[in-house]
């Protein structure tokens, strides 16, 4: 069942680009292929090239003073995320 954007944590986009600043290659565009909680509001993502990053939420939403961010200081709504495309 496909839940509304405001109920969830989401990944708006599984898509990425890679920008070579210093490069006359052409951009890549990596996708998100995996995401996995780690604990403590934090998501280990994995990319299609292989790499993966380690990312730590709490301070942001901690920060945030916006009533749809904060309520994700629950964790059991937090581990609710998904990705989309």
């Amino acid at each position: 069942m496909k839940q509304d954007w405001e109920d969830s944590l989401t990944f708006q986009s599984a898509k990425m680009r890679k920008i070579n600043s210093f490069s006359d290659e052409p951009d890549e565009t990596i996708e998100v292929t995996k995401a996995q909680f780690i604990g403590d509001f934090a998501i280990q993502v994995s990319f299609n090239d292989g790499s993966q990053k380690l990312v730590d939420f709490k301070p942001f939403i901690e920060k945030s003073l916006h009533p749809k961010i904060r309520k994700y200081l629950k964790e059991n709504k937090f581990i609710e995320f998904q990705i989309v495309d």
